[in-house]
């Protein structure tokens, strides 16, 4: 709640990712995001902290293609005001290994899948 100063409700998001086969818990991401617009001059600002307990290679890759989805962070705006300064920054404590039966290819792609959830 640090985060929110004069926010209305918090601007936070979780996301649990499971195996589409058995149902279980794959991971999860959680992103927490703070904007404040100035009143001069017009501009704003963004932070956003984007944490996961899944142990993906190539994180860097996965918030680019998840931050240049139309619906995502290319189109904010803070209070009308243009975004210039932002942050989106994504962490894995890497907790969460892939297990033995899920291939390199699902397990990005349910990385990806529940980024993009998070991000849009």
């Amino acid at each position: 709640e640090a985060i929110m100063t004069t926010d209305g409700y918090p601007k936070a998001r979780t996301v649990e990712i499971k195996d589409e086969s058995t149902g279980v818990s794959l991971g999860r991401i959680t992103g927490i995001a703070k904007g404040a617009g100035m009143i001069e001059p017009n501009l704003a600002t963004m932070l956003v902290y984007i944490l996961t307990d899944m142990d993906v290679s190539d994180l860097q890759q996965h918030l680019k293609e998840s931050i240049n989805e139309p619906a995502s962070f290319n189109s904010i705006s803070v209070d009308s005001d243009q975004s210039t300064s932002d942050t989106v920054l994504l962490v894995s404590s890497a907790k969460k290994a892939k297990p033995e039966q899920v291939s390199d290819d699902e397990w990005a792609e349910a990385f990806q899948k529940g980024l993009k959830s998070v991000c849009t």
